[in-house]
């Protein structure tokens, strides 16, 4: 094209007339060689499957989209911003349950048919199968952890399980039904919230009115012991001429509970007692403690050292009177059987 260029300009130097026609072939053919040109276009356009029958559905999920390649030397396809395909959408209603589909360019609407080169995926494995429902248990997602100090000490939810529907063999194989994650992440006390379930795999469908279970989590203060040494045991003895004993007489105490109301404990607000009424009189028994631990905390006795003592009930020693004192018992009894007997 160079070569005729370089001709047609050297003439057009030796004959105006003929300057002017080699100047206008020039341009003509420039035109033409610029309209040649091939222009190539890619297009996402969206797909889909539908199926009218009630009892069977795919297995696998179809692409969402396939990709168009147009090509041409059509001005018009270069002056096109954004190609305008109708999305594509196969009827499956009838067909068999295992078949390829395969798309060519009577699947495309909007493009005229001689722009369309290539179709990917061209063609795609479509198998359909019965539908089945199964009662799936429902696990929680739990993510992180509880506000320093506190612990998640127990979780549920409501309901258990839920009715999945789809193709048989995914129903089948399918274990769980997970919650939408949950963030213990700062938490310090025990909540209860509706918490959305993940979509199901391709092809079911939860066949509960709303796709929610109520969660409940139940967070409490961490725990810790602590050690009382020495408490003294009380002996309950409901009879004042009785008496009991306690070998040894204290005993260290171990108590548990949050950490806040541990730190804050007095020994004086724990009573250690024991109740020998089960003793013969005269005898001794080994016997468990009680104590009762501050009203309104959450703390608990855990352990006595040593777990039990020998508690001894016996009665009291009648009262001795000193000999000076029965002489002028005496002699005050004389007296007043010598005044009888004067009267």
């Amino acid at each position: 094209m160079n070569q005729l260029s370089n001709q047609l300009v050297a003439r057009f130097r030796k004959n105006g007339t003929l300057k002017l026609l080699s100047l206008l072939l020039a341009v003509t053919l420039v035109s033409v060689t610029q309209d040649d040109r091939v222009t190539v276009r890619e297009v996402e356009v969206p797909f889909s499957v539908t199926i009218l029958e009630a009892n069977r559905v795919p297995i696998k999920r179809p692409p969402d989209s396939v990709k168009v390649t147009l090509s041409g030397t059509d001005p018009a396809l270069r002056r096109l911003k954004e190609p305008r395909i109708e999305p594509i959408s196969v009827e499956l209603t009838g067909r068999q349950n295992e078949e390829w589909i395969r798309l060519d360019r009577r699947n495309i609407k909007g493009v005229p048919a001689k722009w369309v080169k290539k179709i990917d995926p061209e063609k795609q494995y479509i198998k359909l199968e019965p539908i089945i429902v199964r009662s799936i248990p429902v696990v929680l997602k739990l993510e992180g952890e509880p506000k320093g100090g506190f612990r998640l000490r127990e979780s549920s939810v409501e309901p258990t399980s839920v009715d999945v529907s789809g193709p048989q063999s995914v129903v089948k194989d399918l274990k769980e039904m997970r919650t939408r994650p949950i963030s213990l992440v700062g938490r310090s006390s025990a909540t209860s919230t509706e918490v959305e379930l993940e979509s199901p795999p391709y092809g079911t469908t939860l066949e509960a009115d709303k796709q929610s279970v109520l969660v409940k989590l139940d967070i409490l203060e961490n725990r810790e012991q602590r050690v009382f040494p020495d408490m003294e045991i009380a002996l309950l003895t409901g009879d004042e001429s009785e008496l009991a004993t306690a070998s040894p007489s204290a005993v260290d105490v171990v108590v548990e509970g949050p950490i806040s109301q541990i730190r804050k404990l007095d020994r004086k607000s724990i009573d250690v007692y024991i109740d020998p009424d089960d003793v013969p009189l005269g005898r001794s028994r080994r016997k468990q403690m009680v104590a009762d631990a501050p009203a309104g905390t959450d703390i608990e006795i855990v352990q006595f050292t040593p777990p039990t003592v020998l508690v001894t009930r016996k009665r009291k020693p009648t009262p001795s009177v000193p000999k000076d004192l029965e002489s002028d018992m005496a002699q005050g009894q004389d007296e007043g059987d010598n005044q009888l007997d004067l009267e």
